[in-house]
Order: structure tokens, then C-alpha cells, then sequence
């Protein structure tokens, strides 16, 4: 009655585990993700022109105020070049292996939206159950004050209770018809929320709720704090980090080191712009080397530089991996105190019954009063609320783990 709400199950209802797949598959900003991540394997393909040679292609006309002994007034040129760089100290290498890395860290962002959209997603399934939970323990409890208005009106009229008590039980019924309403927009406002994360339009009857009829079970810290380091994606990422620094530093020290570059080119100069007087021809094979011997320090400041980011990184990720610890252990901590709340309000919830039972039966033999009564039904509707309560939170911190 209060709790476990079984909706009927059918092929196009939707469990836990198929809403979640269903917002991965709708919404846009894993759209977004996706092409960030092509956009990095552009980068990579963009690395790669520096191993592929170079082709340009020219022409040059050229008009002068006189001719002279060795060009004339009127001249052009073409030329056709093939540019090939043989090496750069390692540094192009170095950049392609960075550009990859980009790719795998685009991956690991995707992931770890995938894993924010799958918890926002299960949170928000979570919190339509708990509405309509709550929904039903309003409606419980406006039918036990309804009840009693209804006997009080009677024994009003015979004079069994003063008209004092028989507007008392009204006033109080009054306020648990309220109490509905507002727990029957919360489901609406549950539901309009599920259908924004999911990306579905949906309605109560599409929803299986059935994996929350049992408690999940909870490995221990240290099974936990293992695959937590494993899965996160911000871990990833931050080795991901850490290497593409490591290549940054192969690029810095890459500049120490000299260039090779082949050249092959061909072209034809004339003493007019259409090339055909005293054309001659000109293909040349040049094979250059060069190295930089001061840039003003650069060089040492890059290396430097990326040094000090890898430095950077450890600290970050030992920070980040002293916050997530500290993290599981408090939803740890918060999922035995939501255990043990909820068998303390199992066991309230019987007594409060109980307490029900017997408040009536005095107060139809004339021992209780009609505060009594209504005091027990309060009671009986915090034991659910409180159940409700207790039983959400352990299964929103059994999520968030």
C-alpha cells in the first residue's frame, strides 16, 4: 500500500536500465560529445600531413621600367616544388601522438557524460517512484480522516461527540486533501523531469518500477575504491594529460636538434608573361639542413614549461583521487544510516498501526478522544512517510555509488 507501486509490465514499458539506455540514445549534448571527438580525429589526420610531402605551385610576372642586360622589361616565371622534411627532431611525432591522445580524452569526456546522463536519468526514475509513493500515502491518509469525518457527521447528530470534535476531524481532512493535491503535482513534476532526461515522452503506464523492489547490495570500500579507479573518467583523462605533457616536452626538446628538408622542383622563366620567348628551363634536387642556435631562451622555457604541467598533473590527480575516496566513503556512510533508518521505520510502521487499532477501539467505546484519534492517524502517515523517506535515500545513494 505504501510503497511497492507494481505497474503492469508490458513490451513497450520501461525498466530502470532501458530508460537509461533510451537518454544515452535522445539527448543532444552527447550529440555534442560525439562531434568534439570527430573533430579530434580531424586533428589527427591533420598531424599526419607533416610525414606526407608538400606540393606548390607558382607563377610570377614581373614588369620593369627598362629591360637589362640579364632580364627583360617583361618577364614571368612558373615553378612547380615538392617539399619533403626528412627531420624535425622527433617533434612532428611527437605532435601526432598528442593529437591521438585528444581522441582517447574526447572518449573518456563521452564516457563520463554517458555516466552523469545515466545517474541524472536513474535519479529522476527514482524520484517519480518516490512521488507517487508519496502520492499514496496522502491518499491513505485522507481516506482514514474521511472515514472518521463520515462516523463523526453521525455520531454528531446523536449526540455522542460535541460539534467542536466533528469540525476538528474537518479541518484536518481539509488539509490532507491538500496534502494530495500537492502530492499529485509533485508526480506530474516527477514525470515532466523523467521525460525531459530520458528525451521520451512518457506516461505512468509506460514505467516498470519493479527494480526497486528489492535493496541492492553494497561491496565493501576497498572492492569499491578499486573500480572506482579504474572507471572514472576523470582519472582517465587526467593520464591521458599527463602523457600528452610528456609529448609536449618530446616537442620542446625537438627544437635542440637540426632539420633535414628534400625539395625537387621544376619551372620555366621568359622574357614575356605568356612563356614563350627565350624560355629556359630549371629543375633542381635541394637537400637543406638547419638548426637554431638562440631563440632568446624559448627553447629552455618550453621544456621547462611542460615539465611543470606534468608536476601540475600528479598533484591533481592525487588531489582527485583524495576527493573521490573521501566522496565513497561518505555515500557509504550515507547508505548505512539510510538502512538503519529504514528498520527503524519498518518496526514504526508496525507500531503505528497498532497504536491505530487500539486509539480507535477506545475511541468507539468512549475512553480515547477525538485528538487522540486524529493524532494516531498522524503518526501512522509519518511511520510511511518516514519509510518512504529512508528507503529512497538508501536506493539514491546505492546510484550515486
Amino acid at each position: 500500500l505504501v510503497m511497492l507501486l507494481p505497474a503492469p509490465v508490458s513490451a513497450g514499458s520501461y525498466d530502470l536500465g532501458r530508460i537509461m539506455d533510451a537518454a544515452l540514445e535522445n539527448r543532444d549534448i552527447l550529440r555534442m560529445y560525439e562531434i568534439s571527438r570527430r573533430q579530434a580525429e580531424e586533428g589527427v589526420r591533420e598531424s599526419r600531413a607533416a610525414f606526407m610531402p608538400g606540393v606548390d605551385a607558382s607563377y610570377t610576372a614581373n614588369r620593369l621600367e627598362d629591360s637589362t642586360l640579364f632580364e627583360n622589361d617583361e618577364n614571368a616565371s612558373w615553378k612547380i616544388a615538392a617539399r619533403w622534411n626528412l627531420f624535425a627532431g622527433f617533434g612532428d611525432q611527437g605532435a601526432l601522438d598528442t593529437a591521438r591522445r585528444r581522441v582517447e580524452v574526447q572518449e573518456a569526456l563521452m564516457e563520463g557524460l554517458r555516466q552523469d546522463v545515466r545517474l541524472e536519468t536513474a535519479l529522476a526514475f527514482l524520484g517519480v517512484h518516490q512521488a507517487l509513493a508519496e502520492r499514496e500515502v496522502a491518499d491513505s491518509t485522507r481516506t482514514l480522516y474521511r472515514k472518521e469525518y463520515e462516523q463523526a457527521g453521525t455520531r454528531h447528530e446523536v449526540g455522542v461527540i460535541r460539534r467542536a470534535d466533528y469540525l476538528k476531524i474537518k479541518v484536518v481532512l481539509d488539509d490532507a486533501e491538500q496534502a494530495w493535491t500537492r502530492a499529485d503535482a509533485a508526480v506530474n513534476k516527477a514525470m515532466n523531469q523523467l521525460s525531459r532526461t530520458s528525451g521520451l515522452t512518457l506516461t505512468l503506464s509506460d514505467l516498470d518500477f519493479s527494480d526497486f523492489q528489492q535493496l541492492r547490495k553494497l561491496d565493501n570500500v576497498d572492492s569499491l575504491s578499486v573500480q572506482m579507479r579504474q572507471r572514472r573518467s576523470e582519472l582517465k583523462i587526467l593520464d591521458l594529460t599527463r602523457a600528452m605533457a610528456e609529448d609536449s616536452v618530446r616537442v620542446a626538446q625537438s627544437a635542440y636538434l637540426p632539420r633535414a628538408d628534400l625539395t625537387l622542383s621544376h619551372g620555366q622563366s621568359a622574357d614575356n608573361y605568356h612563356l614563350s620567348d627565350n624560355v629556359e628551363d630549371e629543375t633542381r634536387l635541394t637537400l637543406s639542413f638547419s638548426v637554431n642556435l638562440f631563440d632568446g631562451m624559448k627553447k629552455p622555457a618550453l621544456v621547462q614549461k611542460s615539465r611543470l604541467e606534468i608536476s601540475r598533473i600528479d598533484h591533481e590527480k592525487r588531489e582527485t583521487l583524495d576527493s573521490l575516496d573521501v566522496q565513497l566513503q561518505n555515500l557509504l556512510l550515507d547508505a548505512d544510516v539510510a538502512k538503519n533508518n529504514l528498520r527503524v521505520a519498518e518496526a514504526g510502521m508496525d507500531e503505528a498501526e497498532e497504536h491505530l487499532r487500539v486509539t480507535e477501539y477506545s475511541y468507539r467505546e468512549g475512553v480515547s478522544t477525538t485528538t487522540d484519534l486524529l493524532d494516531a492517524i498522524t503518526y501512522l502517515s509519518r511511520a510511511w512517510a518516514n519509510r518512504i523517506t529512508a528507503r529512497t535515500a538508501y536506493q539514491e545513494t546505492t546510484l550515486r555509488v
